[in-house]
């Protein structure tokens, strides 16, 4: 077996002795070697250095397969590979079969994936929307910092509405997507009927805002104007939200502003409005 050479013990003979443990991971060149194949399943394999790597996977205990060079996955029980993963999709055992699913779900919030509320993004975990306020309807503009993660346009907002509110008529009612600097992206257009009715409200944006090839902040807001009645569920931090999202203590996370008439065309996010701790539930699609 190989082995480093013994200072003091290996006069005349080191260097053969170093050679023959480099050349374990080493070729005469100086680079590395290729790893071996690793076969670890519940089926034999054929000869995946000729021929594609063909297996059948089991579910009673964790198996896996590489290789050291590129080779087709022509067979996965289960899974019908004339549809396969997409971009940002991995192959994962849902409990009673393999199929896509979106990367993004690995990590998301709460107990359920985002993707089975139809959203990429929210402003707060699911389970924390426990609490519920009279909004007033006179021209509360609430916004909440969102991370929208890379190769994800967005193509609208959905809100929820606890208590159904009554609207008077006037004034602008629906919402907006800014960029972290507080520059307006893209809004709804006046929605006077969003907030009559409870639960998830749709608000498509009139464009959609752009993918971009890396994660980025966003900045939505929802507007509500002379409505009564009207209630939002609302996510209450642990710790002052107003330090929260990743960008120092100079931009905050979530703020609201009284008294507006229609969604401003920007801001700053380190002075504008007041700071609060109730984050309103607004979900990106």
């Amino acid at each position: 077996m190989a082995r480093l050479p013994t200072p003091g013990a290996d006069d005349g003979t080191w260097g053969g002795i170093l050679n023959d443990f480099l050349s374990v991971a080493h070729n005469s060149d100086g680079s590395l070697k290729s790893l071996p194949q690793s076969k670890t399943h519940d089926a034999a394999d054929t000869d995946a250095s000729s021929t594609a790597l063909h297996h059948t996977l089991g579910t009673g205990a964790n198996q896996a397969a590489a290789g050291n060079h590129s080779h087709a996955l022509t067979s996965l029980s289960g899974f019908d590979n004339s549809s396969p993963a997409a971009t940002n999709e991995v192959v994962a055992y849902n409990g009673s079969s393999y199929a896509p699913a979106p990367v993004d779900d690995l990590a998301a919030y709460g107990v359920y994936p985002l993707s089975a509320y139809g959203f990429f993004a929210i402003s707060a975990p699911p389970e924390t929307f426990t609490s519920n306020g009279g909004d007033g309807g006179g021209g509360y503009v609430r916004i909440a910092c969102i991370w929208v993660p890379a190769g994800k346009a967005i193509n609208g907002l959905c809100i929820h509405v606890h208590e159904a509110g009554t609207h008077g008529g006037g004034g602008w009612n629906g919402g907006g997507i800014y960029d972290d600097s507080g520059t307006l992206l893209a809004d709804t257009g006046n929605l006077p009927t969003l907030w009559s009715a409870t639960g998830w409200r749709d608000a498509d944006l009139t464009s959609p805002v752009a993918a971009q090839s890396s994660g980025r902040f966003v900045r939505a807001a929802i507007l509500s104007n002379d409505y009564s009645g009207l209630q939002f569920l609302f996510a209450i931090p642990t710790i002052p939200s107003a330090l929260v999202g990743g960008h120092g203590v100079s931009n905050r996370r979530n703020f609201y502003e009284s008294g507006v008439s229609t969604l401003p065309a920007s801001f700053n996010p380190a002075t504008y409005g007041t700071a609060g701790g109730y984050i309103p539930p607004i979900g990106l699609y």
